[in-house]
């Protein structure tokens, strides 16, 4: 009994000279920090905010009777996370301001895109989080793409894609990126055809059938570009460069005749292109050679 006494005062005293070296008490060590992390939305001045005067902003204008403005601010707050505040940043004004009119109950997005806080386009609906990130994700992708910087443009346009995958001109975009500038033609087609799937909602669907004919033509598929530039040409009769490579993709295919009667049609739109009549002349010469 004495040895078991005095094994349970060792280890009591033990324990006594862990809690007394401990710089916090064990339960202290436990707990989890409950601080949040800062707001990624700026409360800006109704009146004037010189911040606004650099840097992009997207910029959520509310008025004190505003029935959903937490749950965009919610959405504004989480799409920040994704930002850096050197590609653009968030803020929120109690004010009639970017076309809200004073007794609207529901907020208004409007984008201000580094050209001072005059300068800003409405952010259309859908006012969701999907939309809101495909939104600035479209932005921020096609302003890099004006810049020449083409990586930085594909990761963008490819993350506003994942929040609105059928997006049509955000699948061109995607496409002509991986076509001219990373030669991915096989990923390039199925981005030109989920574009022209919605085909009304792009500025030029013609071009983007004759883009799409150019990957098939180049990949070796010859009959498939054939009928990308046919569509492009009954959408655009006057496109030259469609008849053109519809030329050349029949005289792949060992047809002289085809390809003859499309480089007149491009003749017929410019006249006097020497390539187009070198091509001719290749093309009239080869059948009276084979004749």
């Amino acid at each position: 009994r004495a040895s078991v006494t005095s094994r349970k005062s060792a280890l009591f005293l033990l324990l006594l000279a862990a809690c007394v070296m401990s710089p916090t008490p064990l339960s202290a060590k436990k707990k989890k920090s409950s601080k949040t992390p800062p707001s990624g939305v700026v409360d800006l001045s109704p009146s004037s905010d010189s911040r606004l005067k650099t840097g992009v902003w997207l910029v959520m204008a509310h008025t004190p009777s505003c029935l959903n403005c937490s749950t965009l601010r919610d959405i504004l707050e989480t799409t920040s996370r994704y930002y850096p505040p050197s590609q653009i940043q968030f803020g929120a004004v109690l004010a009639a301001k970017y076309g809200l009119d004073p007794n609207a109950q529901h907020p208004v997005l409007a984008l201000l895109p580094g050209q001072g806080p005059d300068r800003y386009a409405a952010v259309p609906a859908p006012q969701t989080l999907s939309g809101v990130h495909s939104y600035v994700s479209h932005f921020l992708g096609d302003a890099a793409l004006q810049a020449g910087r083409h990586d930085d443009a594909l990761r963008h346009l490819t993350h506003a894609l994942q929040h609105t995958p059928s997006a049509p001109l955000l699948n061109y975009m995607v496409a002509s990126i991986l076509h001219q500038h990373k030669r991915d033609l096989p990923s390039a087609t199925k981005h030109y055809q989920t574009a022209l799937e919605s085909e009304g909602e792009l500025p030029d669907p013609a071009r983007v059938h004759y883009m799409h004919g150019n990957a098939q033509l180049t990949l070796g598929y010859p009959e498939e570009a054939r009928r990308c530039y046919r569509r492009a040409t009954e959408r655009d009769p006057t496109l030259y460069s469609a008849h053109r490579e519809s030329a050349i993709a029949f005289g792949i295919e060992g047809k002289p005749s085809k390809a003859e009667q499309h480089l007149r049609k491009a003749l017929g739109i410019r006249p006097n292109d020497p390539d187009c009549l070198t091509e001719l002349a290749a093309v009239l010469i080869g059948g009276a050679l084979e004749g």
